[in-house]
C-alpha cells in the first residue's frame, strides 16, 4: 500500500491568509457526536465493515484507525431506532488548500471543514455481506440527517453509495479521481499466477527462489516485531538517503509502528519474506467482507523479485478465505501504476466524490 485515500491533503494550491479570512467555514451544527477513533474501535469497525461491498480500502478497520491524525479522521456511532447501529465517518479538509485554485467542484468541496464517508448501518445478527449497500431505506436515513446538519461534501463513495446519495441529493456535482481508485485482482489467479499475462510475474518469483533458495516467510506476530522494525528502519533510512520521503512517507511511517506496537489489538495478519537470514520484505492487511486489503507491502529492491514474491506468498496464506485481494491505490505514480497494472486486475474500485 501507498496512503490511503483522502483527496485534500497536501493537494492543490496553498491558501494566502487573505484568501483564508474569506472561506466560509461549515456549518457546526452536528447533533452527532463525533471523536476521534481509537484502537477499541477496531471490533465495532469490522462488525459494521462485515456487511460492506463497496471493496474500498478506506472503508476497512486499520485504515481508519491507523490513519486518523494524518487525515484528521473523526467517527460516530449511534443506535438506530429499530434495533441497528448507524457509522459516520468523516475527516478534516486541509485548511491550507484554496479553493480558489480548482476549475470545478472541488473548489466548492474543499471550502468546506469536512467531508463525509457514506454511513454504514449494521445490525446484530448481520452475517452475509450485501449484494450492493446493506440496508439501503437506512442509509439513506442516515445521508438525509447528515445533509440536515450541514453536511455538503461527501468522500470515498463507491458507485452505489454515489447512486443512493444522488436520491437524497440529486442536484449533487460528482467527481472522481483515477489515481485513488483501488486495484482488485482474483485471489485465486494471484496464488496461482496462470496464464501468459501473469508470465513475467512468475518470472521474477522463480528468479528470487533460484538466486535465494533458503528463502522462507514468517507470521509476524510478538516475537519478530523487533525484526521487522529494524528491516523498516533501513528502507526508510534509504527512502530519506535518496530524497524520496515527505510528509506522507513519514505518517505511513507513523501508522506502521502503531499497528507494530498495537498488533493484536489491530488484528492484522502479515509475514516477513526472508532471504537466508536477511529480511527482504514486510506485509500485512486484514480481510474484510471475503476480501483481502493489503495495507503496507515493503521491500529491499537489493532483492531481485522480492515484491512479487511476499505478495504471492502472503495472498496464499489466505486461499478459500479471500476471493478478492484490494492492493490499493496507485496516488498517480507512474512506476506504481505500471506494477499493479501488471497483475491484470479484474477491476478498479472507482471511489467518487461530490459536493452538495
Amino acid at each position: 500500500m501507498t496512503v490511503p485515500n483522502v483527496l485534500w491533503r497536501g493537494m492543490g494550491a496553498r491558501r494566502g491568509s487573505a484568501r483564508a479570512a474569506t472561506v466560509s467555514p461549515q456549518k457546526r451544527c452536528f447533533m452527532i457526536k463525533f471523536r476521534s477513533p481509537d484502537i477499541n474501535d477496531i471490533p465495532a469497525l469490522a462488525r459494521v465493515f462485515s456487511a460492506y461491498r463497496g471493496e474500498i480500502c478506506d472503508m476497512t478497520p486499520a485504515n481508519v484507525v491507523m490513519w486518523r491524525s494524518y487525515y484528521g479522521t473523526e467517527l460516530a456511532f449511534e443506535k438506530t431506532a429499530d434495533g441497528g447501529e448507524a457509522l459516520y465517518l468523516r475527516y478534516a479538509v486541509d485548511p491550507d488548500i484554496d479553493p480558489d485554485s480548482f476549475p470545478d467542484a472541488r473548489a466548492r468541496a474543499y471550502a468546506h471543514s469536512y467531508a463525509y464517508a457514506c454511513p454504514k448501518v449494521f445490525y446484530p445478527g448481520d452475517d452475509k455481506t450485501a449484494d450492493r449497500i446493506a440496508h439501503a431505506d437506512e442509509v439513506r436515513a442516515a445521508v438525509e440527517r447528515l445533509v440536515a446538519e450541514g453536511a455538503h461534501f461527501f468522500c470515498c463513495l463507491s458507485w452505489d453509495e454515489r447512486a443512493l446519495i444522488l436520491t437524497v441529493c440529486p442536484e449533487a456535482e460528482v467527481w472522481q479521481d483515477r489515481d485513488w481508485n483501488d486495484y482488485i485482482y482474483d485471489a485465486e489467479k494471484m496464488i496461482s499466477l496462470g496464464g501468459k499475462h501473469l508470465a513475467g510475474q512468475r518470472n521474477h518469483i522463480n528468479k528470487f527462489r533460484s538466486l535465494y533458495p533458503e528463502w522462507r516467510t514468517e507470521a509476524i506476530c510478538e516475537e519478530n516485531i523487533p525484526a521487522a522494525r529494524a528491516f523498516l528502519d533501513a528502507y526508510y533510512a534509504g527512502l530519506r538517503a535518496e530524497g524520496k520521503t515527505d510528509a506522507v512517507f513519514d505518517a505511513e511511517r507513523g501508522a506502521i509502528d502503531e499497528v507494530l506496537s498495537n498488533w493484536r489489538a489491530y488484528g492484522q495478519e502479515g509475514i516477513l519474506l526472508y532471504a537466508g537470514d536477511r529480511i527482504a520484505a514486510f506485509t500485512f492487511g486484514e480481510v474484510v467482507a471475503g476480501m483481502l486489503d493489503i495495507h503496507i507491502e515493503k521491500a529491499d529492491r537489493a532483492f531481485q523479485g522480492a515484491y512479487p514474491m511476499v505478495f504471492r506468498e502472503f495472498a496464499a496464506r489466505f486461499a478459500g478465505r479471500a476471493v478478492t485481494v484490494n492492493r490499493e491505490e496507485d496516488c498517480g505514480e507512474p512506476g506504481l501504476r505500471q506494477s499493479k497494472l501488471a497483475y491484470h486486475p479484474v477491476r478498479l474500485a472507482e471511489k467518487y466524490n461530490m459536493v452538495l
